[in-house]
C-alpha cells in the first residue's frame, strides 16, 4: 500500500514538474477570451448570479456548469493573472496521472505495467493541449471524476458497497457537468467487466446482470445527451452540418482514427487547428478515396488482430475498445465545429491504447527481466522531450498561431485569429494583411461559416471587394448576421445598379428579419431608381418609423416628399414634419436635411425660410452646392423645386 502510494506521488510529481513551465504562460486569443478572460459571468467569480448562469447558459454550445464554478473560483482566488490559472491545470493533470495508477494497480495487481501506463499518459505530447490550454479545463475535471469513478467503481465490484456504487454515479455526474465526453463512461465499466475485474466468465454475473446494473448510469448519458443537443442546437456549435454531408461525415471518421493513431505513435507535427479534411477538397470526402479506403483497412486489421489477442491477453482488445468507443463523439459524426479531429480529443481515449502498450510491452519483455525498464524509461524520456518542445507553442497566442501557420500556411482559421489579435493589439495594418491572405485561402474552402466570418472581417476593414464573394450563403448559417450581411450584398448591388439583384438580397434580408431599417431604407432607394415613387415613400416611412431613426433614410423621405415631381408622391406637411426631426436630431450640421427642410418650406410657400435654410445648406458644404444654388435661386422667384 505504502509503495503504491509513493509511486502515485511519483507520478503526479514528474507530471507537475513536465508542466511547471505553464505557470509563466499567458492567455491565448484562442477561446480563453470566451471562457475567462473576457467573460463577464465568469469575471464576477462566485455570485449567486454567475452561478446560477452556469447552470442554464448554452453559451459556447456546451452545458458544463462544474467547468465554468472552476473557472469562476480561480477567478475569485487569483483574479485574472494567467499563472495560477495555468498551473491549477497542471496540477489536475498530475492528480488525474497519479489517480490512473492507483486504479490500474488496485485493479490489476501490476504495479510495474501500471505505473508505465500512467506515466505514459502523464508525458505524452497529446495531452499538452489540454493542459497548456486555460479553456481545456474541461478536459482535466472531465478526466478527474472518470477516474474518481471508476475507483467508486471498483470498490462497487469488490465489496459489493453501496457507499461505492452512489459514489460512482455522482462522480459520473460532475464528470457530465464538467464535459459530455464522460456519456461514454458506462460503456468502459462494461469493458472492465471483462478485464481486469474478469466478471464476465461462466462463474460470472451473467450478461443481463451486468447491463442491469449500469441502467442508472445509462440514464445520465440519457439526460446529458439531451441537454447537449439541446444546447448545441441554441449555441450554434454544429457550424458545419449544413456543409458536411452524411456520407463525409462517416468518411471522416476512419480518417481521424488513423490520425490520432499515428500521433499517439509518432507524436510530431501537432498543432491547435486541424482543418475539416472535406471542408478542404473542392470535391468533398468519399469513401472511394485511397486514404479513406486505407484508413478503413488500418482499422478493420488492428480490431482482427486484437480480438484474436484477446483470448490469451484479454487487455488488449479492451484497451482497444476503449479507444475505439471513448473517441465516438470526436470523429466526426455529429460534427461540432470546423475540425476534422484535435489533439484535446484524446485525452480520455488515449488511456485505452496506454493499456495496451504498457501491459503488452510487460509481457513482450518479460524476458529480458529488469532490463525492460530501460526501452521504457527511453519511450518516456522521448515522451518528456516532446511535451516539453510542444508547450512552447501554447506559450501566448503568437507562439500558438506561429506554429500553426509553420506547420499548414494554409490554414484559414489561423490567419483569421491572427487577423482578430492584430486588430485587438491596435495593428490595423496588420490585421487588414492576416484577413486578406485568410480571404485568399478560404476562397478555396466549402466552409461557409468560415468564409462569411472572414468576409465580415474584411468588410469591416475596408476591403467590400474582396469581401463580397466570401459572403454567398450567409441567410443559411449565420442566421444571428444574416440581417446585416444582407443589407450590405444589397447596398454594393445598388452600387453597380444591378436593381434585379439587389432586389433579390432584401427579400432574403425580409424573409429573417421584416422589420429591418437598413433594408427598408435600401429598398425605398431602389423602388425609387425604378421609378416607384409611391412604394419609396412607403419603405422610408418605414424605415424612419424605427428608433432610433436613420439619418440616410429621413433625407431620402424629406427629399421625395418635398421635391418629387410625381403628385401623389409629394406632401410638404409631411416633408416639413420629418425634415425638422432631422435637423433637430442632427442639430442642424446636416446640409442634405436642411435642403430637404428647405424644399418643404417651399412647397408650402414660405419662400423666406426656404432661401434662409438652403443658404445654411450651402455654407456648411459650399463645395457641393450646385443643385442647392439652384433651388435657392428658384426660391428667390417664388418657385417651389422640383427634382428632374
Amino acid at each position: 500500500m505504502l509503495r503504491s502510494l509513493l509511486l502515485a506521488v511519483l507520478v503526479a510529481a514528474l507530471a507537475g514538474w513536465l508542466y511547471a513551465p505553464v505557470g509563466s504562460f499567458g492567455f491565448v486569443s484562442f477561446d480563453d477570451p470566451v471562457y475567462v478572460s473576457e467573460n463577464e459571468a465568469v469575471g464576477q467569480g462566485l455570485t449567486q448570479e454567475s452561478v446560477t448562469w452556469a447552470l442554464t447558459a448554452d453559451f459556447t454550445a456546451n452545458w458544463h456548469p462544474l467547468t465554468w464554478w472552476s473557472h469562476m473560483l480561480d477567478v475569485e482566488l487569483f483574479g485574472l493573472d494567467p499563472g495560477p490559472h495555468h498551473l491549477e491545470n497542471a496540477a489536475l493533470h498530475a492528480l488525474v496521472s497519479a489517480l490512473l495508477f492507483v486504479f490500474l494497480a488496485s485493479a490489476t495487481g501490476r504495479r510495474g505495467p501500471s505505473l508505465f501506463a500512467a506515466l505514459l499518459f502523464a508525458l505524452h505530447p497529446l495531452r499538452v493541449e489540454s493542459v497548456a490550454w486555460i479553456s481545456e479545463r474541461k478536459d482535466l475535471l472531465a478526466g478527474l471524476f472518470w477516474m474518481l469513478t471508476l475507483l467508486a467503481w471498483g470498490g462497487w465490484v469488490r465489496r459489493r458497497s453501496r457507499g461505492c456504487y452512489a459514489l460512482a454515479l455522482l462522480c459520473m455526474l460532475a464528470g457530465i457537468m464538467s464535459k459530455p465526453i464522460v456519456v461514454t463512461l458506462p460503456c468502459v465499466l462494461l469493458l472492465l467487466d471483462v478485464w481486469p475485474f474478469a466478471r464476465y466468465r461462466p462463474d460470472g454475473p451473467g450478461v443481463r446482470r451486468l447491463l442491469i446494473e449500469k441502467l442508472p448510469f445509462f440514464a445520465l448519458v440519457a439526460f446529458s445527451s439531451v441537454v447537449t443537443y439541446l444546447v448545441q442546437r441554441e449555441g450554434g456549435a454544429m457550424l458545419a452540418a449544413d456543409t458536411l454531408s452524411v456520407a463525409e461525415r462517416l468518411a471522416n471518421a476512419p480518417l481521424a482514427y488513423a490520425g490520432y493513431l499515428r500521433r499517439f505513435v509518432w507524436p510530431t507535427g501537432l498543432a491547435a487547428l486541424y482543418p475539416h479534411p472535406a471542408l478542404q477538397l473542392p470535391d468533398g470526402l468519399a469513401f472511394s478515396q485511397p486514404r479513406v479506403l486505407g484508413s478503413l483497412a488500418l482499422l478493420a486489421v488492428l480490431t482482427l488482430l486484437a480480438l484474436r489477442l484477446g483470448r490469451r491477453r484479454p487487455y488488449v482488445p479492451v484497451g482497444w475498445a476503449w479507444m475505439l468507443g471513448v473517441m465516438v463523439p470526436m470523429v466526426g459524426l455529429v460534427q461540432v465545429g470546423l475540425q476534422g479531429l484535435a489533439d484535446r480529443y484524446t485525452y480520455l481515449p488515449m488511456m485505452g491504447l496506454g493499456l495496451v502498450v504498457a501491459f503488452g510491452g510487460s509481457e513482450l519483455l518479460a524476458r529480458i527481466g529488469w532490463l525492460r525498464c530501460v526501452p521504457a524509461v527511453l519511450l518516456l524520456a522521448a515522451c518528456a522531450y516532446g511535451t516539453r518542445q510542444q508547450l512552447e507553442s501554447w506559450r501566448d497566442s503568437v507562439a500558438l498561431y506561429t506554429r500553426v501557420l509553420a506547420l499548414d500556411p494554409l490554414n484559414a482559421v489561423a490567419h483569421f485569429n491572427v487577423g482578430l489579435l492584430r486588430k485587438k493589439q491596435g495593428d490595423e495594418a496588420g490585421a487588414t494583411e492576416a484577413f486578406r491572405t485568410a480571404g485568399q485561402v478560404v476562397s478555396s474552402s466549402r466552409s461557409k461559416y468560415l468564409r462569411i466570418l472572414i468576409g465580415q472581417a474584411l468588410v469591416e476593414s475596408g476591403l467590400p471587394d474582396e469581401a463580397e464573394p466570401l459572403l454567398e450563403g450567409w441567410a443559411e448559417v449565420h442566421p444571428e448576421k444574416a440581417a446585416e450581411i444582407g443589407v450590405f450584398l444589397a447596398q454594393r448591388a445598388l452600387q453597380r445598379s444591378d436593381l434585379a439583384l439587389a432586389r433579390q438580397r432584401l427579400d432574403e434580408v425580409f424573409a429573417v428579419a421584416p422589420r429591418q431599417p437598413d433594408a427598408s431604407y435600401l429598398l425605398g432607394l431602389l423602388l425609387n431608381a425604378q421609378g416607384d415613387g409611391v412604394g419609396a415613400v412607403a419603405a422610408l416611412r418605414d424605415a424612419v418609423a424605427q428608433e432610433p431613426p436613420r439619418v440616410e433614410a429621413l433625407y431620402a423621405l424629406v427629399e421625395l416628399l418635398a421635391s418629387s415631381p410625381d403628385d401623389r408622391v409629394r406632401n410638404g406637411r409631411d416633408a416639413l414634419q420629418f425634415a425638422l426631426k432631422g435637423v433637430a436630431m442632427t442639430q442642424g450640421q446636416h446640409a442634405g436635411l436642411l435642403a430637404g427642410l428647405s424644399a418643404a418650406y417651399a412647397e408650402l410657400g414660405d419662400f423666406q425660410n426656404a432661401a434662409l435654410t438652403v443658404q445654411k445648406a450651402i455654407e456648411l458644404q459650399p463645395e457641393v452646392s450646385a443643385r442647392w444654388r439652384q433651388q435657392l435661386m428658384l426660391y428667390l422667384q417664388g418657385q417651389p423645386y422640383r427634382r428632374p
